[in-house]
């Protein structure tokens, strides 16, 4: 279960971006714009950093390409959550005064969650495949240089089909990582709150 939605249903998410604390609204700025909503904040680095990393590779993805995602994840671009009642309405003033510091509004469930989070694990296991196949490449090359070293010749490693290797892994996943980004965009304008 994600911390972030607890008990509830559905939930709204607003991420923000904020390397100063004080400039991140508090409970009583935000009742301001949404008043008859419940309201958590939740700081990125806290309590349930462990629920932002679904969010945090969203966004990361999304930004720099599926190539960003890896096991470890990647950069940091959230800081803080701010969780509110499924049945809000965007508020324009918070928009307007937050614009800076707002990364991403999503309309969140545990289902929507748990499929992002099969797709981000696939994304990063797809990443580290294609890495060991592409890195076949090199290996042309290194062994060539071993066999080179202790004067031995090997015509096939010595002058491999280039044209065979090129035709096997140049742009090798480019399709796949295409299709892969539609499906992560679709999810993406699926549970993007409007």
């Amino acid at each position: 279960m994600n911390a972030l939605i607890g008990n509830n249903e559905e939930v709204k998410i607003i991420l923000l971006s904020c390397d100063d604390e004080s400039k991140v609204p508090s409970k009583k700025d935000i009742k301001g714009f949404y008043p008859n909503s419940l309201i958590n904040i939740y700081k990125a680095s806290g309590h349930f950093s462990d629920n932002f990393w679904e969010m945090e590779s969203l966004l990361n993805i999304r930004l720099k390409g599926i190539e960003s995602q890896g096991y470890w994840g990647g950069a940091k671009c959230i800081t803080h959550a701010i969780r509110l009642n499924a049945d809000c309405e965007r508020s324009l003033f918070f928009d307007l005064k937050y614009a800076e510091m707002v990364v991403g509004y999503l309309t969140l469930n545990h289902r929507s969650l748990d499929t992002l989070r099969k797709l981000i694990s696939g994304v990063a296991k797809f990443n580290s495949e294609i890495k060991s196949i592409t890195d076949c490449v090199d290996k042309f090359k290194s062994v060539k240089n071993v066999i080179n070293a202790m004067n031995l010749n090997d015509p096939k490693i010595d002058n491999p089909c280039n044209d065979a290797i090129s035709i096997l892994f140049d742009d090798y996943g480019k399709e796949a990582a295409k299709k892969i980004l539609d499906v992560i965009e679709r999810w993406h304008q699926k549970y993007c709150w409007t």
